[in-house]
């Protein structure tokens, strides 16, 4: 998972996943909570280079992304802002 880029950080909405060659063939679950652990967003995407998450809608703060692909799981803290 240390190969896969989320950006920019901080962000003012869109948040951009970036799957390594290898993995734009995998499916991809990715799963945002806020700072109580409340789940706001869960989807999954499949076949793409480049996902597009937006926080858009949520209030400004903390908020850890999850990201599952293929049975491996990575997270990130990520900050949203104006």
């Amino acid at each position: 998972m240390d190969r896969v880029g989320v950006f920019p950080n901080p962000t003012p909405g869109k948040l951009y996943v970036l799957l390594p060659d290898d993995l734009t063939d995998s499916n991809v679950q990715i799963s945002v909570n806020d700072l109580t652990g409340r789940q706001v967003l869960d989807r999954p995407f499949s076949r793409q280079k480049q996902l597009t998450v937006d926080l858009s809608a949520y209030a400004e703060g903390m908020y850890t992304v999850s990201i599952r692909i293929d049975g491996q799981q990575g997270v990130w803290k990520v900050v949203r802002t104006r």
